[in-house]
């Protein structure tokens, strides 16, 4: 675990995991794995429809986008579905560089990807 403390939170929004999170700088490639290690195993004990919210996440490093496309490819491969929202204006850019948002939806808040689970 992080010596900062936990790196996200989790609840459940009918049947869909929400992950808060907790984060302010995802800057360190070790962090980042450590997050993209914690979000595996998530999805490994069985949480196949992931909504990552970004809103405490002021940036993120090349190294946190290349996880988040593993993470997707990871849930695509046992036919979940993940969906972004409250991304800063700064990470959206990052975001929006690498072409993320043609392969994970993005919402501007977490109501509105709620409502887009299937």
């Amino acid at each position: 675990m992080s010596d900062e403390g936990p790196l996200f939170e989790c609840e459940d929004a009918n049947g869909v995991t929400v992950v808060q999170l907790l984060v302010k700088d995802l800057r360190q490639p070790a962090q980042a794995a450590e997050l993209g290690e914690q979000l595996v195993a998530l999805i490994t004990s069985g949480h196949t429809r992931l909504l990552i919210n970004f809103a405490s996440l002021g940036y993120m490093g090349s190294t946190g986008f290349a996880m988040l496309l593993v993470l997707a490819r990871k849930l695509k491969e046992r036919g979940g579905q993940l969906r972004f929202c409250s991304m800063r204006e700064e990470v959206r850019f990052g975001a929006n560089i690498l072409g993320l948002g043609s392969v994970v939806p993005t919402y501007d808040d977490e109501d509105s990807a709620l409502a887009d689970f299937a």
